[in-house]
């Protein structure tokens, strides 16, 4: 048994002789050598470790970022598809709103309505006519009333005071475009009434073959229309009743719209 490092130095030596700080040295250089070594083995190991755990965080990592932008691609896809959706139910909302309204205006156009008749000799209206002479002049005004909901635009018209014994003609008279009348109303520069009252301003020379036999007529129509409807015609044909002092409407279909 080997106990000293001088013997350990010899046989080591090959039988050689040597001295005890030649062995020492020997044997320190190996146990250098020996610690060196498993130190490097350590330190292949600790770096293979951290290269594998480096490569395992790395692939989380990357997984992680894959599931988040999966995540938040979802997300932004179904927050986009919510917006459309918003949108697309605003716009069909609208629409069936302006549907709605449309139908409504369609349902209520703009409707003038012969509401009053004044007739009055000179220049003063208090001075109300009851009775007619042969040569007189009588001055008037008709009254038109919007009952609609939209605003009526005036395209055109025709009205006539009109002396006739017996039924209104067959060929309406008021339709020769000689025939006007003075229109007197308000509107805007698209031609809209600006009131719901449109008067027209008439006068006429009583007959001097007058009879109390002959009627008094103020026949005509006015043709208009609205921001959703066209072609609206209002016709009229009032006839003066002396019994009651005002104008009444005639019963004829081809004159009247009130009846």
């Amino acid at each position: 048994m080997k106990t000293n490092i001088f013997e350990i130095g010899k046989n080591r030596g090959g039988g050689t002789e040597r001295g005890p700080d030649d062995a020492a040295k020997k044997f320190n250089v190996e146990l250098i050598n020996q610690d060196w070594h498993q130190r490097e083995l350590r330190h292949r190991h600790l770096e293979k470790f951290y290269w594998i755990s480096s490569v395992i965080l790395s692939i989380g990592v990357v997984v992680a970022a894959g599931m988040s932008a999966y995540f938040a691609r979802s997300a932004w896809q179904d927050s986009h598809r919510a917006v459309i959706e918003a949108r697309q139910t605003t716009r069909e909302v609208q629409r069936q709103t302006a549907v709605a309204e449309t139908q409504l205006r369609l349902a209520y156009p703009a409707k003038l309505r012969l509401t009053n008749i004044q007739i009055f000799e000179g220049s003063d209206p208090r001075d109300e006519v009851t009775s007619f002479k042969a040569g007189t002049t009588v001055h008037g005004r008709a009254f038109f009333t919007n009952l609609g909901r939209e605003e009526p635009i005036v395209k055109e018209t025709r009205c006539l005071p009109y002396w006739h014994i017996g039924n209104l003609p067959m060929n309406r008279p008021h339709l020769d475009p000689t025939f006007k009348c003075d229109w007197n109303w308000a509107k805007d520069e698209n031609g809209r009434t600006k009131s719901n009252e449109i008067r027209v301003d008439f006068s006429t020379t009583v007959p001097d073959d007058y009879t109390p036999d002959m009627d008094f007529y103020f026949l005509g129509f006015i043709q208009y229309e609205d921001e959703v409807s066209r072609n609206l015609f209002t016709r009229f044909a009032r006839r003066f009743d002396p019994g009651k002092g005002r104008f009444v409407p005639v019963d004829n279909p081809d004159y009247e719209d009130e009846r």
